[in-house]
């Protein structure tokens, strides 16, 4: 997780709460939007764009910092791989409208909050090689807890 920290990713996550966006906005949609008396409301869930350059992930059970480290990110990929499929079939099984942009919303704002929380775990190495471990753990913790919640939410929308 070799990412900067501080002030950016601060500014970027108040943006992005607020409804605003930055040119260096760190969640992509596709352009389907519905406009309504107030704004345009995406209704395209978001992906995770990754800040990372996938590092190895040795067949035997990792030992240093940058194996354990490596082998996190794939985890991570695969698990928002999961989490994307699992909320593009929750996304279908809503009726069009307020239910659909709010958990488009949802979406965008877990993404953020991924990022924030993960960051002000890390910020307790900072500097220090366990930073990038403990960052990539916090992902994979709160990924794992989203697909728990999506599951719970297809369970009560099927019929």
């Amino acid at each position: 997780m070799r990412m900067a920290r501080g002030g950016s990713v601060l500014v970027l996550a108040l943006l992005s709460l607020a409804g605003c966006s930055s040119s260096s906005d760190s969640t992509t949609t596709s352009s389907t939007s519905v406009t309504t008396a107030s704004s345009v409301v995406p209704t395209a869930l978001p992906t995770v764009p990754e800040a990372f350059t996938l590092l190895p992930c040795p067949a035997h059970t990792p030992t240093t910092t940058l194996q354990i480290e490596g082998c996190s990110e794939h985890q991570i990929v695969k698990l928002d791989r999961r989490v994307e499929a699992a909320a593009r079939t929750v996304l279908a099984s809503l009726p069009a409208g307020a239910a659909r942009r709010d958990l488009v919303a949802a979406q965008r704002n877990r993404i953020v909050y991924r990022r924030s929380a993960c960051t002000s775990e890390a910020d307790v190495y900072s500097g220090g090689t366990l930073a990038p471990v403990e960052y990539a753990s916090c992902e994979v913790r709160i990924d794992r807890a989203r697909l728990a919640d999506l599951a719970a939410m297809q369970g009560e929308s099927s019929p």
